[in-house]
């Protein structure tokens, strides 16, 4: 399985409620309430960068320094691919303060 070298809990419910259990917050994509209230918080977040995904460039860019983003594909079968070492990297790579640019420009203005 993709997480079995690292010690990972997965709690399920609502992100509201559990959030603060989290060490991390990984996302195939921001269309969900749920990516809204985790980029409020100070916890690390993956986002899956798809192939394709029409992405207004600046809010792109404002989200790439706000989450890590790992590149992925939609392939023939509508599954999700990417590079798992990617994520995996992304994952255990130091913690520091998020970047609060995507909130205030994006969700505050």
């Amino acid at each position: 399985t993709l997480f079995k070298d690292m010690a990972c809990t997965f709690v399920g419910g609502h992100l509201e409620d559990c959030w603060q259990l989290a060490d991390a917050f990984v996302f195939p994509r921001i269309s969900s309430t749920s990516f809204g209230f985790a980029v409020c918080t100070n916890r690390p977040i993956v986002l899956f960068d798809v192939d394709g995904q029409d992405w207004v460039e600046d809010a792109r860019a404002l989200l790439a320094r706000r989450c890590r983003m790992v590149p992925a594909r939609v392939d023939d079968g509508l599954r999700l691919r990417f590079d798992e070492n990617a994520l995996i990297d992304s994952l255990r790579a130091p913690v520091s303060a998020p970047d609060e640019s995507y909130v205030v420009e994006a969700m505050c203005s």
